[in-house]
C-alpha cells in the first residue's frame, strides 16, 4: 500500500535539509576567505561529520591566522578522541581554550556545533546543548585570513576529513542558553561576515558581503540526496513508502526520521482491510520526538 505526502514534502529532523555540504578530504582541502578577525562578541557555527579524528592535534574545522605561524591563532576543531574544542594563542601573553569535556562528537554522524563568544565568556555548543565555557584570557590578534577545513598542531596543518554544512560567522552572540539546532539554512542574519556551504558552489557566500572564497585541494560539493523508497514486507503485503523526504549525504546506518511542522502535514495510505484492527490484539509502536506539547488530545 503506497503511502503519500499530504501538504508536504516532510523533512528529516535534527539535521539540515535541502541544501549542499562540502566534502573535505582529511589531507589537503580547505576553504579560505579574507574576512574580520575572530575577536570580541561573535558566533561560528555549521553542521559536521567526522569521518575520522586523526591522531594528536585531532581535526580542524575553523583556522584563523597565518599557515606558517602558530602565534596569535584561532581554531576550532575536534581532537582524537572526539572531545569538541576551542584554542587561542597571543604571541606575547599565552593561550586559552575551552573543550567539551565529557560529551563527545561521533563518528559518522552529524552534529551541529556553535562557538559563541560575546566577548568576555566563550561557549561550546554540540547539538544546541552548552558542554563547556570558560573566561576568555590572552585575546590574539588572528589577522583576516580565515579558512574552513584545518587546524593547526605542532607546526602541521591538520585537516577534517569528512563534511561540513551550512557555515555560518556572524558578529555577534547568536545563543545565550542551549537551543534547538537549526533544520532549514541559516540566513544573514545582521552582522553576519560569511555564510557559506548551502549549495552546490561551495565557493559560494550567502551572506550580503558576497566574500570571494578560495578554494583549496578541491573541497567538493555533495548534493542533499532523496529519500529511497523503503519497502516493508508484511504479511498481509508490502507497504512502500515514497515521496520526497529528504536525508542529508551520506545516511548513517539507514537511521533517519521526518519532521512534521504540526501545520496539515502526515502520511497517509489507501483504507485496507489490514488496518481494521477490531478486538485482536495489536501493535503500535515508533519513536517519536515532540518539539511542543500541542493539545492533550494530540
Amino acid at each position: 500500500h503506497a503511502l503519500s505526502e499530504v501538504n508536504g514534502p516532510l523533512t528529516t529532523t535534527n539535521i539540515p535539509t535541502r541544501f549542499y555540504s562540502g566534502s573535505f578530504n582529511g589531507s589537503s582541502t580547505s576553504l579560505q576567505v579574507t574576512t574580520t578577525a575572530v575577536t570580541g562578541a561573535w558566533t561560528i557555527e555549521c553542521w559536521v561529520y567526522n569521518a575520522s579524528f586523526g591522531g594528536a592535534g585531532g581535526k580542524g574545522y575553523v583556522f584563523n591566522g597565518t599557515t606558517s605561524s602558530d602565534a596569535d591563532r584561532v581554531q576550532i576543531g575536534v581532537d582524537s578522541t572526539g572531545q569538541f574544542y576551542y584554542y587561542h594563542e597571543n604571541s606575547s601573553s599565552g593561550t586559552f581554550t575551552v573543550n567539551s569535556g565529557a560529551t563527545l562528537l561521533s563518528l559518522n554522524k552529524w552534529h551541529h556545533v556553535a562557538v559563541v563568544s560575546d566577548g568576555t565568556t566563550l561557549t561550546l555548543f554540540i547539538d544546541g546543548v552548552s558542554v563547556g565555557s570558560g573566561a576568555i584570557a590572552n585575546s590574539p590578534s588572528p589577522g583576516t585570513n580565515f579558512y574552513i577545513g584545518f587546524l593547526r598542531n605542532s607546526g602541521a596543518l591538520q585537516y577534517h576529513q569528512g563534511y561540513i554544512s551550512d557555515f555560518r560567522y556572524a558578529g555577534a552572540s547568536v545563543y545565550t542558553a542551549s537551543f534547538t539546532p537549526p533544520t532549514q539554512k541559516l540566513t544573514a542574519i545582521g552582522g553576519t561576515f560569511l555564510l557559506a556551504l548551502q549549495t552546490a558552489n561551495v565557493t559560494k557566500d550567502n551572506s550580503t558581503n558576497n566574500l570571494t572564497i578560495t578554494n583549496n585541494g578541491s573541497v567538493t560539493a555533495v548534493a542533499p540526496i532523496s529519500w529511497p523508497t523503503v519497502q516493508k514486507q508484511y504479511s498481509t503485503g508490502v507497504i512502500e513508502i515514497v515521496g520526497h523526504l529528504d536525508d542529508f549525504n551520506p545516511v548513517q546506518n539507514g537511521n533517519v526520521s521526518a519532521y512534521f511542522i504540526g501545520d496539515g502535514y502526515y502520511l497517509s495510505t489507501p483504507s485496507n482491510a489490514s488496518f481494521s484492527f477490531g478486538t485482536d490484539d495489536f501493535t503500535l509502536e515508533a519513536w517519536v520526538y515532540p518539539i511542543n506539547g500541542g493539545r492533550a488530545a494530540d
